[in-house]
């Protein structure tokens, strides 16, 4: 009974407060949300003393806020600047709220209906649709006839805004089509090698795959190959200047093992029988015993270095933008050993360095093919870092 009754007051209070909140926010002018919270608390469907309230409250808030919104769209309208967004949005929001309070209706309050008087908003959203419609198509087209890049970019923007509204408005297609290519910044990769070394076509073609890049760059595309036509604004030369490889070497060093253990045995008399407790268990001791052995460590390994340039080019003025530096190096390693002597006097790590064995060392093709992926991390690093405008 105890536990009904907190529940009850619990209840209560939390209705009062959730009332307050509604009347605060109408009292406020917040309207819009007072109109929410109303209806939210309606919905639930609870036809309580709270729902009365919010009936109530919730016929207010609407008559305040389409009043408000119809006051709003007259100034702006009558307005010497053009406020067409904002005209369309304030008629689509009065809209929206009328198709979102419908559902609830009618209401009663006290046994009688409530009245809520929907304006026919219909033809003027619809007008204020075009009017914004054209205004967008129109902004556009001047963004495009300034001519420079940035601009295309904003006129672009425009019509993706406008075809989200209507799509299909006019000509919008093309002119979208026609911003994009206008707006992008056309980049010419070209791969030189300047070392002393021949790089397979297949690894060239690899690394100047620009889909594997991963670069996020909406305005900027790069070719390893050239479109007819085309207008390349800019220039990339990666230049591998050396390229060197380092002899193959093994290297092998004996390193003596060492540790000491524990071991565990029966105790036994003198006969050689093992001596057992009262339960038939047998008796042990532990001693300490000192176990080593050789260990012969073998380590192949195989360097490739290679240096290279990645220079920027603008080709409206033929002149060098800028230039970074492309290092790379790749190791081949494998480690293995073999052992004389106790082998618990070996570690985890040193056993299964027992397990490897010698291998063929890589060609120098294959080490190039092992490095290509640390050059296009590095190649991709300098891309993303270096913005056009």
């Amino acid at each position: 009974m105890k536990g009904t009754l907190s529940l009850l007051l619990i209840v209560i209070l939390f209705s009062c407060n959730s009332t307050r909140k509604v009347e605060r926010a109408l009292l406020e002018g917040d309207y819009y949300s007072a109109i929410n919270m109303a209806l939210n608390q309606i919905q639930k469907g609870r036809d309580n003393a709270k729902t009365e309230d919010q009936k109530v409250i919730l016929q207010k808030a609407f008559e305040k806020y389409q009043d408000s919104q119809l006051e709003k769209i007259d100034f702006l309208t009558e307005s010497p600047s053009p406020h067409q967004e904002e005209i369309y949005e304030t008629y689509n929001d009065l809209y929206a709220t009328q198709r979102d309070i419908e559902p609830v209706l009618p209401l009663y309050h006290r046994n009688k209906k409530l009245k809520f008087k929907f304006e026919d908003i219909t033809t003027q959203l619809l007008e204020a649709k075009r009017n914004y419609a054209e205004y967008l198509y129109q902004s556009a087209k001047s963004f495009m006839n300034n001519g420079d890049v940035m601009s295309y970019r904003t006129a672009y923007d425009t019509f993706d805004q406008l075809q989200r509204l209507i799509p299909d408005y006019k000509d919008t297609n093309r002119l979208m089509v026609k911003s994009a290519e206008l707006g992008t910044n056309y980049v010419f990769v070209q791969l030189f090698n300047d070392s002393e070394i021949a790089i397979p076509k297949a690894l060239e073609e690899d690394i100047l795959n620009f889909n594997t890049y991963g670069l996020e760059d909406q305005w900027t595309v790069y070719h390893a190959n050239k479109s007819d036509g085309k207008p390349y604004n800019y220039n990339i030369d990666l230049k591998f200047q050396s390229i060197i490889f380092s002899p193959e070497r093994i290297v092998e060093k004996e390193v003596p093992v060492s540790k000491q253990i524990e071991i565990t045995e029966n105790q036994k008399d003198r006969d050689g029988n093992i001596i057992r407790d009262s339960e038939g268990q047998p008796l042990t001791y532990t001693r300490n015993e000192t176990v080593n052995g050789i260990m012969n460590t073998i380590s192949q390994e195989k360097l490739v270095s290679i240096v290279a340039n990645v220079d920027y080019y603008d080709n409206s003025t033929n002149q060098k933008m800028n230039s970074y530096k492309l290092n790379s190096q790749f190791l081949f390693a494998n480690n293995f050993a073999t052992f004389e002597g106790d082998r618990k006097a070996l570690s985890d790590d040193q056993l299964a360095l027992l397990v490897g064995q010698a291998v063929p060392f890589p060609s120098n093709e294959q080490m190039l093919y092992d490095a290509a992926e640390d050059i296009k991390n590095k190649l991709q690093a300098i891309l993303k870092r270096h913005n056009f405008n």
